[in-house]
């Protein structure tokens, strides 16, 4: 029997990898469109303000939370930088917040389309210029990292969220950046920010984040959700309940998720356990 497990091995190990299965995006780009992932973040504020339960959100979608259709919606709201969520609660970033503002919401569709990575990527390579047609575009997002089978969709779904953005309004063949106030990369914000805390040194650091003084040279949405977690910690030797610092330290994993490359978020666990005697 040993010999025949052997040589089952040895048939699976030899026997032809079909890439095409098992070939994945490099780059992050969403499923659905910028319309898609706004509706999500007004779903949760219409339900809760800031924050609300997954299946309070679902409720107010109309879906059912353990289906697939309503992870595609979370996910894309996310890529676009509008949410982040744990395995209970779904947060509204300050992006997605402005999303939900009439006042502020044509602005805030620029930022969170700039928040996706493979929309960041092709507005830098293309500033300036036309877009190349339909197909060699397509080539241009598998060189970016996009799976080969996902590029015509991935096209299609970034000339969507483009329009929905404003970038196609003055050019329909070239991404030209919307002329609207109150962005969060917009140097137009420098003098504006304020805190609820009125606390003016923290005022002075999102300042500096914005301006690009504190970072890579310009102030991102990124930069914005990593504010927004740190203006999440408690005042020094406050009450700080465990089960708080769990949704907190959840919350900060799917940041990163958001901000940084190279990590791994399934690899990343947090539980809480009962205090040990002082």
């Amino acid at each position: 029997m040993a010999t025949n497990k052997n040589a089952i091995e040895t048939q699976t190990e030899n026997a032809p990898v079909d890439d095409s299965r098992r070939e994945r995006s490099t780059i992050s780009f969403p499923y659905l469109d910028l319309n898609d992932a706004i509706v999500v973040a007004k779903g949760v504020h219409a339900v809760g303000g800031k924050n609300c339960q997954q299946e309070q959100l679902a409720a107010q979608l109309g879906i059912e939370m353990n289906s697939s259709k309503f992870r595609v919606k979370l996910n894309t709201s996310r890529i676009f930088g509008l949410i982040t969520y744990t395995t209970d609660i779904v947060f509204l970033t300050e992006v997605g917040l402005r999303a939900c503002d009439d006042k502020t919401e044509t602005a805030a569709r620029v930022d969170a389309f700039l928040t996706v990575p493979l929309y960041k990527r092709v507005y830098q390579e293309y500033k300036g210029a036309s877009l190349p047609p339909l197909t060699a575009l397509e080539n241009a997002f598998i060189g970016f990292g996009v799976a080969q089978k996902q590029a015509a969709n991935a096209r299609q779904t970034f000339f969507r969220s483009a329009k929905q953005a404003g970038f196609l309004d003055a050019d329909p063949k070239r991404l030209v950046l919307p002329s609207v106030k109150d962005r969060a990369g917009s140097h137009e914000t420098n003098e504006t920010i304020s805190t609820s805390s009125g606390d003016s040194g923290r005022e002075e650091s999102k300042k500096k984040v914005i301006r690009g003084e504190d970072g890579d040279g310009g102030g991102t949405v990124q930069d914005t959700l990593l504010l927004g977690l740190i203006e999440k910690l408690p005042p020094p030797k406050s009450d700080w309940p465990n089960d708080l610092r769990r949704k907190w330290l959840l919350m900060a994993s799917t940041i990163f998720d958001s901000v940084y490359t190279g990590g791994d978020a399934d690899m990343i666990t947090v539980t809480v356990q009962k205090d040990s005697a002082k």
